[in-house]
């Protein structure tokens, strides 16, 4: 019974694979500069990494602007804390820091609202 299922709905996705448009007029889309973007997003790996490593917080959140050409003005800022306790060496420190730099997405846009972002940047902080 199986079987049958899983045969009939490759037989049904290969229809709907044949059910493209065959013209070979391609649609263009123009991209212009005239918007802005802000984005805001926290790092999730360094909490997860917490749970692992009890000696190590830390924290970190970002916002970037679209700026233009596929190029993001970017800021990170973060606090951080560790703790050493080692026959040899014991210490204890906390930061807090500032990063800014620029983002150049790698994905060209298939829609004006297409934001997906693929990116190659650098920071100074």
């Amino acid at each position: 019974m199986l079987r049958s299922i899983i045969s009939i709905l490759f037989l049904l996705l290969s229809f709907t694979a044949f059910a493209q448009d065959d013209d070979d007029t391609t649609d263009v889309v123009k991209v212009t500069d005239s918007f802005s973007q802000v984005r805001f997003g926290i790092d999730i790996a360094k909490p997860i990494m917490y749970s692992f490593n009890s000696d190590r917080k830390s924290i970190e959140l970002e916002a970037d602007y679209y700026w233009k050409k596929e190029m993001y003005l970017s800021a990170d800022a973060g606090w951080g804390s560790s703790k050493l306790n080692d026959t040899a060496l014991s210490f204890s420190t906390s930061n807090i820091f500032f990063k800014a730099g620029l983002n150049k997405s790698m994905l060209n846009r298939v829609l004006p609202n297409d934001f997906d972002m693929a990116f190659i940047g650098f920071r100074y902080g």
